[in-house]
Order: structure tokens, then sequence, then C-alpha cells
């Protein structure tokens, strides 16, 4: 029941997280234009490899280790404290070398150091403390809360093109007024604990394996940007971006299971249960399939009439880059319940850094050989390519461990409901109809033709999904 209600949680974050950006992002768009976009895009891009030093790997790590020792107040107040100093020393390290680097650099100054100021409040960052907690509530009403009052700021301050500035500050002030809110509810269930130099750098290597997967994850999903910004143009960077900020609304919905299940399964594992932990992989990664198939194939099937009135005519190209970059729901979605429900949990980094590294090693080559070509579209195709070399070998990996033809058997019938699906959207495209009414009626008739193909062909995950749903609203009744 647990899970159920952090999953509700944690999901109703996200659909907010989805439906922000459907109203920011036309807005600044137009506001910024794409070298304003571009530029604010490009800068955090370089300052994202500092950012990953001061976290890392503490996030996921944390989580794993809070969970792990929950029911121990004493350890848990020694773990606590113990990487939250880790925390505060790789910070110092990663803004020192931020100095360094801004010692040399010559381009985009006060766009670098007002940007500098998230490589800071990653020390104030304790979300990891109650995600392992498995207390979301406390987490969500406090982002949900900053980010409605980042909205509204930026609506009210927002003007003009020279105001960019001003919108990262703004983005950066919502950011921390989550995350230092959540202070007040530390005593709760940490004591004051008094820990030894040696208690604080016994993390540091296990989060050193992690900092490593997940420096390689995120360089070559921000580095698209960099070398776009190196190679191209800062239109192109927004470009790019913009379409990927579809894309992330996508994964958003999809990475909340995994958000949620990876301290269940941590605690599952700690616990020897492991034919529940595969139970619990299975369905999600089952569940997970059905609806990024759809995703997938979706919003390649409306990307064109969408983004015309979205992003606006100073965004020509957007459609298609989008359409590039949709496979990436489907892998990147995938990939993340592999790693972080049965890879990290079971403390396989080694493996999990394999499959990552791959995907940058591709990512750079198709990079550095399409971009000067060919732009965000370039991007878009290295990083679709990337991300299914990274689910194609974590795959791999996990063969022996997992029965993945449970999953994927179903596969064959998601894609023919997918592409019956994108055939009538894109028929669709061609009705005189408003762009923004047209795009409301694809997603409409979109849905139900998928659903209702699944339903016919008579899956197991929906009809799984269908008879929870039933119990749920059968229990309600009966109360």
């Amino acid at each position: 029941m647990k899970i159920a209600k952090n999953f509700i949680y944690n999901t109703s974050y996200q659909i907010l997280v989805l439906l922000l950006p459907l109203v920011t992002v036309p807005y600044i768009a137009r506001v910024l234009g794409p070298e304003g976009v571009g530029a604010k895009s490009y800068t955090f891009s370089i300052v994202q490899y500092f950012i990953l030093i001061a976290i890392l790997g503490l996030d996921a790590y944390g989580i794993r280790e809070v969970a792990k020792v929950k029911d121990n107040r004493k350890k848990l107040s020694e773990t606590f404290k113990s990487l939250f100093i880790l925390r505060v020393m790789t910070v110092s390290v990663a803004f020192i070398l931020f100095c360094l680097f801004m010692y040399w650099n010559t381009e985009f100054i006060s766009l670098f150091w007002i940007q500098s100021l998230y490589i800071v409040i990653v020390a104030s960052d304790v979300a990891w403390l109650f995600m392992g907690l498995e207390q979301f509530k406390k987490i969500v009403i406090r982002n949900t809360i900053t980010k409605l009052a980042g909205l509204i700021a930026i609506f009210m301050f927002v003007k003009q093109k020279e105001d960019l500035p001003l919108y990262i500050i703004i983005l950066i002030i919502s950011q921390v007024a989550g995350q230092v809110t959540l202070f007040p509810y530390i005593p709760k269930y940490i004591d004051r604990v008094k820990v030894s130099c040696l208690s604080v750098i016994k993390h540091l290597k296990p989060t050193l394996a992690i900092f490593i997967t997940q420096l390689a994850m995120q360089v070559y999903l921000v580095l698209n940007r960099t070398l776009l910004g190196i190679y191209s143009t800062t239109s192109e960077v927004g470009i790019f971006d913009s379409s990927y900020k579809i894309i992330s609304i996508a994964l958003a919905l999809m990475t909340s299971i995994s958000t949620v299940m990876l301290p269940r399964i941590s605690a599952l594992v700690s616990e020897g249960e492991h034919a529940t932990v595969r139970l619990f992989l299975n369905r999600t990664l089952s569940i997970t399939l059905l609806f990024a198939v759809g995703l997938m194939f979706g919003i390649a099937g409306i990307s064109g009439n969408f983004m015309g009135w979205f992003l606006g005519a100073g965004f020509t190209g957007a459609g298609s880059v989008l359409v590039l970059l949709t496979p990436v729901i489907l892998f990147l979605a995938w990939g993340s319940i592999i790693g972080n429900q049965f890879l990290l949990p079971m403390n396989r980094m080694r493996g999990y850094s394999i499959a990552v590294c791959s995907g940058l090693f591709v990512n750079v080559i198709i990079n550095v050989l399409l971009i000067p070509q060919y732009g965000a579209q370039g991007a878009a195709v290295a990083t679709s390519i990337s991300e299914g070399v990274v689910l194609l070998a974590m795959m791999i990996i996990v063969r022996e461990s997992l029965d993945q033809w449970v999953w994927l058997k179903e596969l064959p019938l998601l894609i023919i409901a997918g592409g019956v699906m994108v055939s009538a959207l894109l028929v669709m495209n061609k009705l005189p109809i408003q762009p923004v009414g047209l795009t409301f009626l694809q997603i409409i008739v979109g849905i139900g033709i998928y659903l209702v193909i699944l339903y016919l062909f008579k899956t197991k995950t929906l009809n799984w999904l269908l008879d929870k749903i039933s119990i749920v609203i059968n229990k309600r009744r009966q109360k």
C-alpha cells in the first residue's frame, strides 16, 4: 500500500512537472527566442559537468544506504551525517574546479557565474534522505509549491530577451526553496551524532563507482548541447533543447515508477528477497513498456502539427528533431528500470558502468560525425542510437538473471497498436482544424486507438491494470 501511495505522490508531482513545461516552454521560446534558449542551455550543459562532480553519485547511493538502515535510528543518523559531510566536501571541490574553468573561459561570463549557483545548492539537497525513508509526500508537497511559485514569477518578471539572467535566477531560487524547506523535518528521523573522518571516507569508494556510471550517463546527454554549441549555433542548441524537453516530459512519467521502487528494492535486496525483487521488476518493466511504446508512437504522430504552434516560427525543424528523439522514451525508460531496480540495488555497478560507457562512446562518435552537417537533427540521431546501445548492453548483462521474454513477448503487439495509432494521427494532420484543437483531438483519438487495439489483443499487462483499477473502484464503492 505504501508503494502505491508513494507512486501516486510521485506521479502527481511528475504530472505537474509535465504540465509546467507545456506552459513555460512556448512562453520562454517566444520571449527569449532560439538564441536565448540556446545560450541558457549551452552554458548549463557546461555547468552540469561540475554539478555531477558535486553530487558524485551520492543521490542514488544515499537512497540505497538510507533504505538499508532506516529501521535503526542510530545507524541512520550516522549514515546521514557522514553522507551530508561528504556532500559538502564534494560541492567545495566542484566549485573550486569551476572557478579554475572560469579563469580560462572568455564567453557568456555572466550566465556562467549565475548558473554556478546550481553547484552550490547541491549541498542543501537532502531529498535523498526522505526518498530512502519512502517519505515522498514531504518532497512532493514542497516541490509543488515552489514550482508553482517559480511559474508565477516567470510570467511576472520575464518579459524580454534581456531577462535571460533573471529567468535563470528564478529557476535557481525555486529549486533551492524546495530543498531548504525539508530541513525542519530532519530532526524527526536523525539524532545528533559524532562521526569520524573514517566513517565519512568509507562512503567515497562506493559513491565513486556510481559516479562513474552517472557521469557517463549524464555526459552523453549533456554532451549533445555542448558539441552543438561548439560545432553549430546557439539556435541549434535551442531547437534541440526545446525538443528534448518534450521527451523529458514523457520520461518523467516513465521514470516515476523507477524512482519510487528504488528504496523498496534496495530494502528487499538487503533482506535477501530476490524472488520478490524479480516479481516487482517484471511487473514494472511490462507496465513501462506498454506506456513507453504508446508515448513514442503518439508523440511521433503529433509532432509536425504540435511543434509548429507550441514553439513558434523561430524553431523551424523542431518537429523532425522531436521525431528522431522519440525512441529515447522507450530506451531510457526501459534502461532506467533495469539499472535502478536491478543493477544498482544488487550493487552490480561494473555492469551498469559498462553499459553506460558503451553508450557514451557511441554518442561521441556519432555526434562528431553528424552535428557539423546536420546540427540538432544529428544530435537527436546520436542520442537515440546511444540510448539504444545502453539498453542493449544492459539486456545482455542481465540475460542470465532475468527472464526477459516474460515482458518482451508483448512487444510485437504493442508495436502493431502503435503503428496503427501513428498512421491515424498522420492522416489527421491533413484535417482543416485549428492547430491547437487538432493536437488535443489527436491525443484523444490516439489514446483511444492504442488502448482499444491492445484490449482486442487481450494483452496481459493491460488486463492486469484494468483488473487493479476495477478492484480499487469496487473498494471505494463499498465504503
